[in-house]
């Protein structure tokens, strides 16, 4: 199966020198805003469609790495003038002759064996060296008299329309614009049709158009009429999509979405490689779980690439597919173990992503937790935990050990905070955990008779609870089976009502997270 290996991204937008290395079938790019997953997908357009071959060369500025722009600012010269190199590295069918792409015209500079693939550069024209010169002198970056060049990895000049791999990019963060559409409609009539059917179907359009003007005379003058410009009427430019008669940008966005990526996936259409920006944009959650079935179907006869906020998307189409972008750095999860990732993938858990994403995190395991921590955080350390990037993040039961397998492979900043479950056995694991972490830290009161939060807060503020805590005089609050007293009893059976009841009443604080708060300050 035709498929990208790797891409490699120098001095282009906020990658310096990255490279990242794709899954053969399904690739899920997740990051912040301004991450740079656009960008990845970008240069790929870029170097498999040839995208900004005709562009204005002014696009460059917009193009060029921000560092080394500001570097040749502060040291005009020849030599310091910003460059772009994209590679885009390929795993070929047998069926396509490899060897116009394979060789050692690739950048590793220890290149003693062939690789496939194809490179983009974007630099000085040497033949124009002396008129940049007189540009440089007055500190500017001479964007004119740069080239952009195409090569495949054998050293030959690369052509978009002999391409050995059939890409289609779907962008639905801006899919109300007509460049977007006509850029699909185009990548999918050419993927689609034949070639030699497609150079009939223009050479007859053509003819037709030719023949529209020859029946309807539209003259100006005897030496002047009206004629065709040919660049307008280019049949690609004008091709659509309709279904059931109605044009598929007139569903809506949400069906459109939903329609050209249906289409894309489909074995029929032949495409190899396809890319779907933040495909969860103008969908419902019915819509979205139909799109993820459609990806998933597809998944092994295609190969993949999502950008993506979707917490939804990451944990159904499995973690170990995810690559994060963090700092223009890859992250990747493939070496997940398989048990952790089914466990995301079952429970569906929307806060999977924003974990991922948190700079820092203290992790809790119910809603009285959620409610209640951010006051206490600020009581305890006289700041807020936005100010100090801070997400509390809620999951259920022994479900912390997961998100800590993945806190690991990132090196979070954490603090769990968790009931010890009357469980001796807890207590000691999760002492033992702590000697050998740095990063990560779990917190649980030590006595195990304080089992559980609310618990530890009545213990703690009796007087106040009984006094606030409206309970009925006959009424019994048994909990599991066992009495534990009318306040108590209606605290644990009415945990979210508690909380906020609770919440800006002046409590003290259990010991166990005045501990955990204070750890993870430290770390800010």
């Amino acid at each position: 199966m035709n498929n990208i290996k790797y891409v490699r991204l120098m001095g282009f937008r906020k990658f310096k020198d990255t490279t990242i290395t794709f899954n053969e079938h399904l690739n899920i790019i997740v990051g912040e805003n301004e991450a740079g997953k656009s960008t990845v997908v970008e240069a790929i357009e870029i170097v498999i469609n040839q995208l900004y071959k005709n562009a204005d060369k002014s696009i460059i500025k917009e193009l060029i790495n921000i560092e080394d722009y500001n570097d040749f600012k502060k040291h005009p010269s020849i030599e310091n003038l910003p460059k772009i190199y994209i590679e885009v590295g390929l795993e070929l069918d047998t069926s396509i002759n490899s060897s116009t792409y394979s060789g050692i015209e690739y950048y590793d500079t220890d290149r003693k064996t062939n690789n496939t693939g194809i490179s983009f550069k974007c630099e000085i024209n040497d033949e124009l060296k002396d008129i940049a010169s007189n540009i440089i002198s007055n500190g500017n970056i001479p964007y004119e008299c740069y080239s952009f060049k195409w090569k495949t990895f054998a050293g030959t000049p690369y052509n978009s329309l002999i391409k050995p791999i059939k890409y289609l990019g779907i962008n639905t963060s801006n899919i109300e614009t007509n460049n977007t559409y006509n850029n699909y409609n185009k990548s999918l009539f050419n993927n689609k049709i034949q070639e030699l059917d497609r150079v009939k179907a223009k050479g007859n359009y053509s003819e037709k158009i030719d023949k529209i003007l020859e029946d309807e005379i539209f003259t100006i003058d005897e030496n002047r009429k009206f004629g065709i410009n040919r660049k307008k009427v280019i049949l690609e430019n004008i091709i659509n999509i309709v279904e059931g008669g109605v044009p598929i940008e007139n569903k809506g966005s949400g069906m459109e979405n939903l329609i050209k990526t249906k289409m894309a996936l489909e074995k029929k259409n032949n495409n190899d490689i396809i890319s779907i920006e933040e495909p969860e944009n103008h969908l419902s959650y019915n819509n979205l779980r139909k799109m993820i079935k459609e990806i998933e179907d597809r998944e092994k006869s295609a190969q993949i690439i999502i950008t993506t906020h979707s917490s939804m998307i990451v944990s159904s189409l499995n973690l170990k597919n995810v690559i994060l972008l963090n700092n223009s750095i890859p992250k990747r999860f493939n070496e997940l173990d398989d048990t952790v990732a089914d466990y995301f993938n079952k429970s569906d858990n929307n806060k999977l992503l924003e974990f991922i994403l948190s700079k820092r995190v203290i992790l809790v395991e119910g809603n009285t937790e959620y409610i209640l921590f951010p006051n206490f955080y600020e009581k305890i350390n006289k700041s807020s935990i936005d100010k100090d990037n801070i997400s509390i993040i809620s999951v259920g039961g022994l479900g912390y050990k997961n998100f800590i397998y993945i806190a690991e492979i990132l090196n979070k900043e954490m603090v769990v905070i968790t009931d010890n479950d009357k469980n001796e056995e807890k207590i000691k694991e999760i002492n033992d955990y702590n000697q050998k972490s740095t990063n990560i830290k779990i917190y649980t009161d030590q006595d195990k008779n304080r089992w559980t939060i609310e618990v530890c807060i009545y213990e703690d503020n009796k007087e106040l609870l009984d006094r606030i805590i409206q309970v009925k005089d006959n009424a019994k609050y048994y909990f599991n089976g066992i009495d534990y007293g009318k306040t108590l009893g209606k605290m644990l059976n009415n945990k979210t009502d508690t909380a906020i009841k609770i919440l800006n009443e002046n409590i003290e604080i259990p010991n166990y997270i005045k501990g955990a708060m204070q750890w993870i300050k430290k770390l800010c």
